[in-house]
């Protein structure tokens, strides 16, 4: 199940920022 969340970007720790970071790379990698 999807979970959304609407954040701020100042309300973003830094682990999930690095996350997301992460997940956004792991998406767009292009091989």
């Amino acid at each position: 199940m999807i979970e959304w969340q609407d954040l701020h970007h100042s309300e973003l720790s830094v682990s999930q920022l690095y996350a997301l970071l992460q997940l956004r790379c792991a998406v767009f990698v292009v091989e």
